[in-house]
């Protein structure tokens, strides 16, 4: 709603990150909605070369980039959203991630 309504977001682009792995944000995904967590692991070299090697076949899901995705960490800094609009974290990724679970079962 912030950015709708501040005049210095009109034309702009806005990182908002809490930094949390996506391992992580499974793992809690699972354990607050109570289903089971992934244990299924595959190594990442073998997946690399398997990507390179088929990602020439239309619609194969495996790509480099997906497999960065899966097992990076980046962090995105939020400065420019807290300097040009004010904007703050009102809770942190957990507490979102619970109110939207119970607010999803409701």
């Amino acid at each position: 709603m912030l950015l709708g309504r501040h005049e210095n977001a009109i034309g702009q682009a806005f990182n908002l990150s809490d930094d949390v792995t996506l391992e992580r944000f499974v793992a809690e995904v699972c354990s607050m909605s109570g289903c089971r967590r992934p244990t299924l692991r595959l190594p990442e070299s073998p997946l690399r070369i398997a990507a390179a090697a088929l990602q020439g076949i239309p619609g194969f899901p495996l790509s480099p980039s997906r497999i960065d995705a899966l097992t990076g960490t980046a962090k995105y800094p939020i400065d420019k959203i807290e300097r040009l609009v004010g904007y703050s974290h009102v809770k942190g990724w957990r507490a979102g991630l619970h109110e939207m679970l119970v607010a999803d079962r409701a």
